[in-house]
């Protein structure tokens, strides 16, 4: 790089989008802007009034289009740099959230005739009332012994494409008749910069159940769910676009949409990539064994691993998913900060949010502090943290959350204690199944924004893994993982490994294990696995 090269990171979480712009050469941040979505998550009904039901979860194409220019502009304009010396954007986004188009790209919930039609609007990756049609799937692919079973730990996810689909196909046939096609949020943000329709491999082969080397599910098989119609063709036409790699190049930017973001028209686009999977790339995990774990709305855990691991019960595999030469594990758990939140929206005192307004500090921060003085390992309490289902190991969204071992001492710092060591039990649950298939987790860095401001959740970590665990110390990880692709698009690097290291984030803070108190949390472990495996059915396929 002979003059000043930049690049942006944009990240569509699911609450906000975000935009970073970074400096190519070192991966400094120069400047970022956050657009919460005015709609927010859509739970109880439409902007128009329709309610929904249990387990929906919607998101506006408003907000994602809008988002998409408020945050890179906005981040241009703090940004003390030349806009057009930009040359790379790269993008990530929440998954599976399926966004429904027509043949020009157009959502189809912003048409006038759809706007009362909840199957027509985004669904997100939480929206969870496709578990029949998963069972169902599951259950013929078993009986048929689908190649791509064995890629997504044998249980096909509520969360991902097919089910989704089969969904608006039974329950809404005109809006599944009128789409075009079905994307992931990432993968419709890189066709709206780039006027061409890709798909991400890392978004394919772990959320629409491709298979790198043999495709999409068998048409016959896809056919074989219903009696009427062709749901093969459909679902291949749905998925139309080719599968480019991590790393590769989309091409240029739409002459239109540059002029609307201020850039120039020869800015390089890289494929997209799913949200939790680009802190890979922030943190500069290239090796085997290395792990990184974004704590968020909900956690994501991604492993590299050396041979492809086929592993029951856990999300899904992918050789190249996170970049070239090492298979992807993809994990993670659906309700970290959305547990919190409940707690303090819905069970906590109101003695302790006026001690902690007192002491100008959050509720957050008090709990933390009075949890890790009150010998965190004794607490007799056991979470299972499946406020919104379980993702893996038992891979059932419909499973709800408990809180075992309440009594009358029982104090709030107790539960918010236990809540913390529940998200970690059922990370080492994980960590534990993969390793016991061939991907064991040797390095472990956390990411996102939990990670920066609980020191206490990241000593709980230590304390219960048994091993060290790093933390960032900035929670823009994901944005700056897809600045990394989006230098990677511009060619400004020979290789992933490269431009890794010298974008990575440097800054971390090291947590060691509580070794005198250890085998009083291998003991709080324990009996969480005898609680999950009391309350959660564990009859696994292998």
């Amino acid at each position: 790089m002979k003059k000043p090269c930049y690049v942006i990171g944009v990240d569509y979480g699911t609450l906000s989008a975000r935009a970073v712009v970074v400096d190519a050469a070192d991966g400094a941040i120069l400047s970022s802007c956050t657009y919460p979505y005015p709609h927010a998550v859509m739970t109880d009904s439409l902007p128009t009034g329709e309610k929904l039901g249990p387990e929906w979860a919607l998101a506006s194409g408003e907000d994602y289009d809008e988002g998409l220019i408020r945050v890179i502009r906005g981040a241009l304009a703090e940004a003390p740099i030349d806009p057009m010396d930009v040359v790379g954007i790269g993008v990530d986004g929440t998954s599976f959230t399926m966004v429904l188009t027509d043949e020009a790209g157009e959502i189809l919930s912003k048409k006038p005739e759809f706007a009362r039609r909840p199957h027509a609007h985004i669904k997100l990756w939480k929206h969870h009332t496709a578990q029949p049609q998963a069972m169902r799937l599951q259950e013929a692919a078993e009986a048929a012994r689908a190649p791509f079973l064995a890629r997504c730990g044998f249980v096909p996810s509520c969360e991902w494409a097919l089910p989704k689909l089969m969904e608006v196909r039974e329950l809404d046939r005109e809006v599944y008749d009128s789409a075009a096609y079905a994307l992931d949020l990432c993968d419709y943000i890189t066709w709206k910069l780039t006027g061409k329709r890709t798909r991400s491999l890392n978004s394919a082969g772990f959320k629409s159940n491709y298979v790198p080397g043999i495709g999409y599910p068998d048409k016959a098989f896809l056919s074989s769910l219903y009696e009427d119609g062709d749901f093969g063709e459909e679902y291949h036409r749905f998925m139309d676009g080719p599968v480019l790699a991590q790393g590769a190049c989309i091409g240029p930017l739409d002459p239109d949409m540059a002029d609307q973001l201020g850039l120039s028209p020869r800015v390089m686009v890289g494929p997209g990539m799913i949200d939790g999977h680009t802190s890979i790339m922030a943190v500069g995990m290239c090796e085997p064994g290395e792990a990184t774990l974004v704590v968020g709305t909900s956690i994501v855990l991604s492993i590299l691993s050396e041979e492809l691991a086929e592993i029951p019960g856990v999300c899904g595999v992918c050789m190249g998913g996170f970049g070239p030469d090492l298979c992807a594990v993809d994990t993670g758990q659906n309700c970290t900060g959305d547990m919190l939140n409940w707690y303090m929206e819905n069970a906590l005192p109101a003695s302790v949010e006026r001690e902690a307004l007192a002491e100008g500090i959050s509720p957050h921060d008090l709990l933390s502090r009075k949890a890790a003085e009150s010998e965190p390992w004794n607490n007799s309490l056991t979470v299972m943290d499946w406020w919104n289902g379980n993702r893996n190991i038992l891979c059932d969204m419909s499973l709800r959350g408990s809180i075992q071992g309440l009594s009358m001492d029982t104090r709030p710092e107790d539960i918010y204690c236990a809540l913390m060591q529940g998200i970690v039990c059922g990370t080492r649950h994980i960590i534990e199944r993969c390793a016991e298939y061939g991907a064991p987790v040797k390095k472990l860095v956390c990411c996102g924004g939990i990670p920066c401001k609980n020191p206490f959740l990241m000593q709980q970590y230590a304390n219960i893994l048994h091993m060290p665990v790093e933390a960032t110390t900035v929670s823009e990880g994901p944005a700056l993982g897809s600045a990394v692709f989006g230098a990677m698009a511009a060619g400004l690097y020979p290789t992933l490994e490269e431009a890794e290291k010298r974008m990575m984030l440097k800054e971390r803070v090291l947590y060691t294990p509580d070794l005198e108190h250890a085998d009083a949390y291998e003991r709080i472990y324990r009996r969480s696995r005898n609680y999950h495996d009391l309350l959660g059915n564990m009859e696994q396929p292998r």
